[in-house]
């Protein structure tokens, strides 16, 4: 198993780690070789369109068609291939190609502010604003 592939849940069982193939915006979908421990380009999508989503896999499942459960993981910003994302499931589906099944996952940030850095507005009546700052932790 090598290092993406096998990167461990959570031990709590609430949230796990996705790992991003393809982030948002890019034309070319790529997809992780476990036995190369590296990218590679499967297609590129038609101009003008891209992903509209980070797209990726979880580590440590496995579906009908022998890879990963696929994930859609939704952020304000695209992130980079191989990044990790702690991430809380909400939902799923199923694809059903050649005959055979893939598992895709529908995850939220485990804790979205933890995303969301920097000074951000408050309220605390209607009169008074104050500024306060989110820590970026992954603890």
């Amino acid at each position: 198993m090598s290092e993406l592939t096998g990167i461990p849940w959570d031990r709590k069982g609430v949230c796990l780690r996705a790992v991003v193939e393809t982030p948002r915006g890019s034309r070319y979908k790529y997809a992780y070789e476990p036995e190369t421990r590296a990218l590679s380009v499967r297609f590129m999508l038609p101009r003008g369109l891209s992903w509209p989503y980070d797209y990726g896999f979880i580590p440590q499942t496995l579906c009908d068609d022998g890879d990963p459960a696929d994930v859609v993981v939704i952020l304000e910003e695209p992130t980079i291939p191989l990044a990790t994302v702690r991430v809380r499931l909400v939902g799923g589906f199923e694809i059903y190609k050649d005959g055979s099944a893939t598992i895709g996952c529908w995850p939220v940030p485990f804790r979205w502010t933890e995303l969301r850095c920097g000074p951000t507005t408050s309220r605390r009546s209607s009169s008074s604003r104050t500024k306060s700052s989110i820590s970026c932790s992954d603890s």
